[in-house]
């Protein structure tokens, strides 16, 4: 697993796209400012895991297995919603948590099979 992104078009226009990538030295506070649809000031979670707003969120998740060919590395997800039209920071969080357990659960993190 080094750098994953999925795109999901509706109507032939982008609507989300989410991501997986390792990065070294960077912290959720840094990841989340290169995400352009998420704040620090909106909505952080107490643990500090994770980070979102009405339109996407950054995540850093777990994964022994991988984390062996990725040292010092940390593994985030991000999730971004383009169309403002579907702006809501539950439904963005739900899917920022429901991403980043998928991943969380993969193969690739848990050594198991599929």
């Amino acid at each position: 697993m080094g750098r994953t992104h999925c795109e999901v078009i509706v109507d032939g226009k982008l609507a989300v796209s989410a991501f997986s990538e390792w990065k070294k030295g960077d912290s959720l506070t840094k990841v989340a400012r290169s995400n352009p649809f998420v704040s620090l000031d909106e909505y952080t979670s107490a643990d500090g895991t994770y980070a979102w707003s009405n339109r996407g969120g950054v995540r850093i998740v777990p994964c022994p297995v991988a984390e062996k060919e990725h040292p010092e590395r940390d593994l985030f997800v991000r999730v971004l919603i383009y169309d403002k039209e579907f702006e809501n920071s539950d439904a963005a969080k739900r899917l920022l948590l429901d991403y980043a357990e998928a991943v969380a659960e993969s193969s690739a993190c848990t050594g198991s099979a599929s």
